[in-house]
């Protein structure tokens, strides 16, 4: 909450020449967080924009410093300001440049040596930037080591990329170190939301505009009645930096009726502003140009020698300002515009003749005072005069920050970041199509490298491609190298992205172990300065706990890193390119002729690639992987399957780790077709392991999606629904639109064994896109949701459909279906009924689909039992027990309680209350006769 406070301390009401002070209750809350935590505090504040946000932070800097923090401010930029991290975090930077605190000037702004590590020229700017938010973190550390430090960050989601990163790596390394440090930082809702800060030890403070309690004694709302006071709350919002501008262009425009005031609550807050402005005198709007213009707050000293007015005069116009409102206090002898809406509007009614030499007078008293070469130019280049020199020396600058793209803004082409090492480079090309030895070679052979980050490059990646060509002792000695290089190099960074690439060698060496400890100091050194490559530090761990079978670990380690899984690399991380040959055109002709009813097209497909003459045998591989998915959509899985056996066969052995996972996820969809779910799930965790070491977000999504309905056929929904709604998250990187109808398809089946029936129908309604089969299935879910003669008759037209399309499965599925509708007609549809769900036996046993018979045959041995036709009944039912005996022993160990409790056995397993056993499942199901 906060109050305006109109009295002085001697009780007198204040001159509206006087500025309202505003005082925060929050204020109190803060203190009680940070006294009550004894190591690392996040209070992030959160509020519309205008309810106060920066002011509070200033007001939390005192509290701070009277607790005994030094204190660290640090905040976005003006819109018109380049972005430069010094700039941003000025003070954070000086005191790494060793000038201490309060900031001392501008001169330790300009010695990037004095932060920077010697030889950072050589680095890619993604790595560069990761430099210097360690360095950062260091200086914050060390301070804080001395004595308990505060940093206060202000607009945190406009901050650029280099000031961001720097802020999200103390804040994940200060939580892990429980290091005595206070971050308090204005933000907005979806910042506090974000994944990565949801772990942070954190309080939260909302602040909100003012009620009408809180002016009540401010005049001349005082004098209105409540009713007035409560009208103008609601058109301001309470909004505090609307409302003060009101109250304060009422009271210098002369105003006297409240009609007036009123009438001001239906202008927008920057034509309130704009009218404030206008009625300041010229020297004294003058000034707050300059001020404004500067876009950061800015000495008194400097503003008196641009403008060359005296002391006095000058003093009593920042006084003017500061009392209206308009400037705040930001340090010792420092001052700023009070907020952006003042800083832009103040510019704008600048003629553009006067802004620009504004812009020239700073630009040179900068340049006088040996100021930053950034911010020269930008001035520069806004007074119309911008220099080559002034240019050249910025632009380099920005290349040794890190963020070369914004030489763009000062009119320049950024310089060609350094590139990758041409044998690295070369070796992963090779890597990625399959030729591990080859790259192995490519590495081995090459000329040995003179400069630190080269030579990091060869011994890193050379173990991880080591690693992939099935080498082990060669892999751990050259990882071993990479990480003795890292140390020499001084790059911290440097460190963390070897024990990732030790973690993945690791892990497609099968040392789980040791690709566990390695993997974990990745995601420590990494978190924050990198989240991306921290992100994939995560999905090898993920990767590990599906190897255990602790699928909701893993699910936890995808839902923590999801936000940053857009991006899955950085801009300065080479991996092997995919091949030019996916997409082939046999798949396709294959996919029109099958939806047109030409059963025997599949065969002519798989013929046609395997006498393919093409010299790029990882392209045909492709071609018949897609083939292989496309056989399986079509429920042919004996083709499928040698379809993959064929493509291994083409991809020399199966070096390449995407078609690898590939491969394995086809074969996943193979095997739970036909019932043998221990090696799907097994085909599965490779599938994973796979995608996630060829860097294959879409692929990472498919296997989701694989889990989410396999899980939810061995009886765990409700898990399976987390995995089918990160299938959909990652069918956003790439996936497709057939992975997202199949993921919708999937939600739909979800819901419904969930018993969400309603639910079930919308999520099929709302699908769209995907093949043949996805429309069918859509269809499908809608028939058992329903029931009645709706699903019978929609249910027919999917079994028809499919009959047509050579889709087995759903004309099981459809026929099942139509069986249990029949059977709820009585007498008059029992022999349809029987003749619909015998049907579903006979084809699943010729189409080897256990779980389908089982169904049909428990669904025959109901519907006799329902009849007391107990001979028949018990017939079914046997038979149902041993293959759901068989089916059981298939399903790994975790899940076989939820498989046997399943609804569609619920009845048949009443009497053993969901026991494992497999003998006990099948005596349960009998005695139901």
């Amino acid at each position: 909450m906060l109050r305006v406070n109109l009295l002085a301390r001697d009780g007198i009401p204040r001159t509206w020449d006087d500025a309202p002070r505003i005082e925060f209750p929050e204020l109190g809350l803060l203190r009680a967080q940070v006294m009550e935590r004894r190591g690392c505090t996040v209070i992030a504040v959160t509020g519309p924009a205008g309810t106060g946000k920066t002011t509070f932070l200033h007001h939390a800097r005192a509290a701070l410093a009277e607790l005994g923090y030094g204190t660290v401010m640090t905040g976005a930029l003006a819109e018109h300001v380049l972005c430069d991290p010094r700039l941003s975090l000025r003070e954070w930077w000086q005191l790494a440049a060793g000038e201490g605190l309060p900031p001392q000037g501008s001169a330790a702004l300009r010695r990037l040596e004095g932060v920077l590590p010697a030889g950072i020229e050589s680095l890619p700017p993604a790595l560069r930037r990761e430099c210097i938010a360690e360095r950062l973190w260091t200086a914050l550390r060390d301070a804080a080591a001395r004595g308990p430090m505060a940093v206060l960050v202000d607009d945190a989601p406009l901050l650029g990329e280099t000031a961001t990163r720097a802020v999200e790596r103390a804040l994940a390394a200060a939580a892990r170190e429980s290091a005595r440090i206070v971050f308090v930082i204005a933000a907005d809702a979806a910042w506090t939301q974000r994944k990565r800060h949801q772990d942070l030890p954190a309080a939260h403070i909302a602040l909100r505009g003012f009620g009408a309690a809180d002016l009540a004694g401010c005049a001349p709302l005082s004098e209105a009645g409540p009713r007035f006071r409560d009208r103008f709350i609601e058109r301001t919002g309470g909004l505090p930096q609307y409302a003060l501008n009101a109250l304060a262009v009422f009271r210098e425009t002369g105003a006297e009726k409240l009609d007036a005031l009123a009438g001001l609550c239906a202008e927008a807050p920057a034509d309130l502003v704009r009218t404030r402005l206008g009625l300041l005198p010229e020297a004294r709007r003058e000034t707050l140009a300059l001020i404004g213009a500067c876009g950061r707050p800015v000495s008194v000293a400097f503003v008196r020698r641009v403008l060359g007015r005296q002391g006095q005069v000058l003093d009593a116009q920042l006084g003017a300002l500061e009392r209206a409102g308009l400037i705040r206090r930001a340090g010792p002898a420092r001052v700023a515009a009070s907020d952006r809406l003042v800083r832009r509007i103040v510019c704008e009614m600048l003629p553009p003749e006067r802004l620009a030499a504004l812009h020239g007078r700073i630009a040179g008293a900068l340049e006088a005072e040996g100021g930053l070469w950034t911010e020269i130019a930008m001035h520069c280049m806004r007074a119309g005069a911008a220099e080559g020199e002034h240019i050249a020396r910025a632009v380099a600058d920005l290349c040794a920050l890190g963020q070369p793209e914004d030489a763009a803004a000062l009119g320049a082409a950024p310089p060609e970041p350094p590139a990758a090492d041409a044998a690295v480079a070369e070796a992963l090309a090779r890597a990625g199509q399959g030729a591990a030895e080859a790259a192995w070679e490519t590495l081995r052979t090459a000329p040995s490298a003179t400069e630190p980050y080269t030579a990091w490059q060869r011994s890193a990646y050379g173990g991880r491609i080591a690693a992939a060509a099935g080498r082990a002792d060669e892999a751990r000695a050259l990882l071993a190298e990479a990480e003795s290089s890292a140390a020499r190099s001084g790059f911290a960074p440097l460190r963390g992205r070897s024990m990732l690439l030790a973690g993945e060698a690791l892990l497609a060496l099968g040392d789980r172990t040791a690709a566990s400890r390695a993997l974990g100091h990745a995601c420590s050194a990494l978190e924050g300065a990198s989240p991306r490559l921290a992100a994939q530090s995560t999905l090898c761990l993920a990767s590990l706990a599906i190897d255990e079978e602790e699928f909701h670990q893993a699910l936890g380690c995808l839902y923590r890193v999801a936000e940053d899984l857009e991006h899955p690399i950085a801009e300065d991380w080479p991996v092997a390119g995919e091949n030019a040959g996916r997409g082939g055109r046999v798949p396709g002709d294959c996919r029109r002729l099958l939806d047109g009813g030409d059963p025997e097209a599949a065969q002519r497909a798989f013929m046609t690639l395997v006498a393919s003459g093409s010299e790029d045998r990882v392209a045909v591989a492709w071609e018949l992987i897609e083939l292989a998915d496309l056989l399986v959509s079509y429920d042919n899985d004996s083709l499928a399957l040698a379809c993959v056996a064929e493509a291994l066969r083409c991809a020399r052995g199966g070096a390449n780790e995407k078609l690898l996972a590939r491969v394995r996820l086809t074969a996943a969809r193979v095997s739970t077709l036909l019932g043998d779910y221990g090696r799907a799930f097994a085909s599965l965790a490779g599938a994973f392991r796979g995608a996630v070491l060829a860097y294959d977000r879409a692929g990472l999504g498919a296997v989701c999606l694989a889990y989410a309905r396999l899980l939810r056929i061995v009886g765990v929904p409700e898990l399976a629904a987390h995995w089918c709604a990160m299938s959909r998250v990652l069918s956003a990187y790439g996936g497709g639109a057939r992975l997202e109808a199949d993921g919708a398809c999937e939600k739909a089946w979800i819901l419904l064994a969930q018993d969400r029936r309603r639910e079930a129908v919308e999520a099929a309604m709302q699908a769209a896109g995907g093949d043949t089969r996805a429309g069918l299935e859509r269809k499908l879910v809608i028939a058992a949701a329903q029931g009645g003669e709706e699903g019978l008759a929609l249910a027919q037209e999917v079994r028809d459909a499919a009959k047509a399309a050579g889709i087995q499965d759903l004309i099981g599925e459809a026929a099942l279906i139509l069986g249990r509708a029949h059977a709820r007609r009585g007498e008059h549809g029992l022999l349809h009924a029987i003749e619909s769900m015998q049907s579903v036996a006979e084809l699943a046993q010729q189409r080897k689909r256990p779980e389908l018979g089982v169904r049909a045959k428990i669904a025959l041995g109901e519907l006799f039992l329902a009849r007391r036709r107990h001979r028949p009944a018990r017939e079914f039912l046997r038979a149902a027990a041993g293959d759901l005996a068989r089916l059981h022993a298939r399903v790994p160990r975790a899940f076989r309680s939820h498989f046997i409790a399943k609804s569609e056995y619920r009845e048949a397993v009443e009497a053993i209350g969901g026991a494992s056993s497999a003998a006990a499942s099948a005596d349960a199901l009998l005695k139901t006769c």
